[in-house]
């Protein structure tokens, strides 16, 4: 039974020199190394002392077909940018090249998946047990239930439930004012309230004015008409003529 090896692609590297003044005519560069990994394309701008600097994937020049593939390696005094970090790179001779097995890669990448979807499942779950509990318990959501919401009253004033509602309205209705037996009305006044409140304003109870036999006019020689009664307030109205003037009397 033959054995299946396990997948494995190149990595190269490269001497380069970087500088950071991507903008400038006049640039300083440094000495470092570039990596590039044949699986997906992708360089990495180390330092001299291998510390990443910049990574990105390769893009070749104008006019050059895109073949990736383990014979492809880059030019000598080749140029390339990487614009994200800002680092202008040119590239030197290949420094070394190996094949790296992407078995133990493959298994991290399946384990990291993995815990994923199930940190996904188990959020679904939660949401969706959410979503159930508050259509079936919606009152929980709330804290209370209209039917068993309680007024509290104090010592002196009783609660206020259904059956106390009515038989309150009872008494305060209009038809708690009559007796059962006779159907007379039940006054509300007490006897010492209706002795201190004082008579209404009447025209006939109103005293007269005290005058002197000079200053009395007869009322009925002045207007043509009978005297008021004693007692009453005399009102000054002018007389209304008999008819109305014609014509012939007019001029």
């Amino acid at each position: 039974m033959a054995t299946t090896s396990a997948p494995s692609t190149k990595v190269k590297r490269y001497h380069c020199l970087y500088s950071s003044q991507i903008n400038n005519k006049t640039k300083t560069y440094q000495d470092g190394f570039i990596r590039h990994h044949h699986l997906n394309s992708r360089l990495y701008l180390l330092s001299a002392d291998n510390q990443p600097l910049a990574e990105s994937f390769y893009r070749p020049p104008r006019n050059q077909p895109c073949v990736f593939d383990d014979r492809f390696t880059l030019e000598d005094d080749q140029e390339v940018e990487f614009d994200e970090q800002g680092f202008s790179v040119q590239v030197g001779e290949l420094e070394s090249e190996r094949n790296v097995d992407l078995g133990a890669i493959q298994a991290q990448t399946r384990t990291a998946k993995s815990e994923r979807l199930a940190a996904a499942r188990q959020w679904a779950l939660e949401s969706s047990s959410d979503s159930n509990r508050s259509k079936v318990e919606p009152d929980a959501r709330a804290g209370f239930r209209l039917q068993d919401l309680i007024v509290t009253t104090s010592a002196n004033e009783t609660p206020t439930t259904p059956n106390h509602r009515q038989e309150s309205a009872s008494h305060v209705s209009p038809a708690g004012w009559f007796t059962p037996s006779t159907g007379k009305a039940i006054s509300s006044v007490t006897p010492q309230a209706s002795k201190s409140r004082p008579a209404p304003y009447s025209k006939d109870v109103t005293p007269a004015r005290s005058s002197s036999k000079a200053d009395t006019v007869d009322h009925s020689e002045v207007i043509g008409r009978t005297p008021p009664t004693r007692g009453a307030r005399a009102e000054f109205k002018p007389p209304r003529p008999s008819a109305a003037p014609t014509l012939k009397s007019a001029y």
